[in-house]
């Protein structure tokens, strides 16, 4: 997939889903071909993985050697926060199941998890989860690393144009995009003015999931575009163009934007921001720097602590949240069914082009972030008034205790959005 898109010809999610069939069509050839030589080979005893009615499920990759080791990688981005959380689920799920596991932290540098996962395959871990710090940088490197015998696990964020990852785990980031750009065109009254507004985007540029939120974003928004009832003074239309690699970044591209763009004292509107690492940076050079009247909207998504701050303080309009518990522990069932050889779950619903399990995120306000990050126990407050990810115990799952996860999940997502209907 190319890394650059005009707004003025979005790919859609119909394009999405035509590349999908494409991926499809090319994975039943595959397992024709597989199933043509299991005949052939018949005496070594290799056979084809059932299938069942209704569900959307999936093959080891050919050359993965089910059960030939007991080892399973794990590489996060830092040892802090969610992630060092999500890595005790993982190990303390897999290990009870008597797997030996190697765990590692980047300390959010792209070439130090480079060499961890590059080590983790020289180990001949039989699977590997990766969560990367930059995911087009994993990306080049995995292209050139032999993974024949190792699932690759992409965790949290998509790892784009990899044939090496074999499945995604995380969240749906077109619908993240598509929920941030639907609230800006509520809360702008898109639909019924007749004034022009002035917006900005911020995309994470490398990051694969941010892309497809981009997406979602832009085939929303597409239509006010299109007849100047929203207008990006910057021209920074492009994924390639409003692309920021950091905070850092983000705060730099926008302090020249307010310094030359802005200069005059038009109105900035509205700014998107397709993850909240950007929306926090973003939020707090406008605090220092921003002198209109009107303080503009901000969405991001994928709540942090410091955006969470930032939305009870009024700054930040909209986010969204995902329980990375469930994640991560829907991530040690899907490393275990790869080991064993097993059908791998996948979602029935998936944008990605790659086979993934995927969950739908929920959007999150001043008028619900109570309910939903507090009462739900994904964050806590604390008595210095901060905000911080709530403990959690790391839970030894059976297997049909993540089945139950999963239906919690959705029951929990349409409880949400109930609530958010009547708010």
């Amino acid at each position: 997939m190319p890394h650059s898109f005009e707004w003025k010809e979005p790919i859609t999610k119909e394009y999405i889903t035509m590349k999908k069939r494409a991926f499809c069509l090319f994975l039943a050839a595959a397992l024709c071909l597989s199933a043509l030589c299991a005949c052939t080979a018949g005496a070594n005893g290799t056979t084809s993985a059932d299938s069942s009615a209704g569900v959307s499920i999936s093959t080891p990759s050919k050359g993965k050697n089910a059960m030939s080791s007991r080892l399973v990688g794990i590489s996060m981005p830092e040892q802090a926060g969610r992630w060092e959380q999500e890595a005790t689920t993982m190990q303390t799920i897999l290990q009870a199941k008597d797997y030996t596991v190697e765990l590692a932290y980047a300390d959010n540098n792209s070439d130090t998890q480079i060499e961890q996962v590059k080590a983790m395959l020289d180990d001949d871990c039989g699977a590997i989860i990766v969560a990367s710090v930059d995911s087009e940088a994993l990306s080049d490197a995995l292209a050139t690393c032999d993974t024949s015998n190792t699932t690759m696990i992409a965790y949290s964020t998509l790892v784009p144009d990899c044939s090496t990852i074999d499945y995604f785990i995380g969240i749906d980031s077109y619908t993240n995009g598509q929920i941030q750009a639907k609230y800006l065109v509520q809360k702008l009254g898109l639909k019924k003015t007749k004034k022009s507004f002035n917006l900005e985007i911020f995309h994470q540029s490398n990051s694969g999931s941010a892309l497809y939120a981009f997406l979602g974003a832009m085939d929303v928004l597409k239509p006010y575009l299109d007849d100047s009832t929203l207008v990006i003074p910057s021209d920074r239309t492009t994924a390639e163009t409003c692309g920021v690699t950091d905070a850092a970044e983000a705060k730099k591209a926008l302090g020249h934007l307010l310094e030359s763009t802005y200069a005059d004292g038009k109105p900035l509107d509205a700014i998107l921001c397709t993850d909240d690492t950007l929306s926090v940076a973003v939020a707090q050079e406008l605090q220092k720097d921003y002198s209109g009247s009107v303080f503009p909207l901000i969405s991001g998504c994928n709540c942090n602590p410091e955006s969470i701050q930032l939305l009870m303080d009024g700054k930040l309009s909209v986010t969204s949240v995902e329980n990375t518990q469930k994640i991560a522990q829907q991530a040690a069932k899907m490393a275990d069914q790869a080991m064993q050889g097993k059908t791998v779950e996948q979602s029935k619903q998936n944008p990605y082009d790659v086979p993934a399990y995927v969950y739908e995120p929920v959007k999150v306000t001043l008028k619900n972030y109570k309910d939903v990050l507090f009462k739900t126990g994904l964050y806590k407050k604390n008595k210095d008034g901060t905000i911080s990810y709530a403990a959690h115990k790391s839970p030894v799952l059976t297997e049909d205790d993540s089945d139950k996860a999963a239906a919690d999940q959705k029951k929990t997502e349409d409880k949400t959005k109930e609530t958010d209907k009547k708010s």
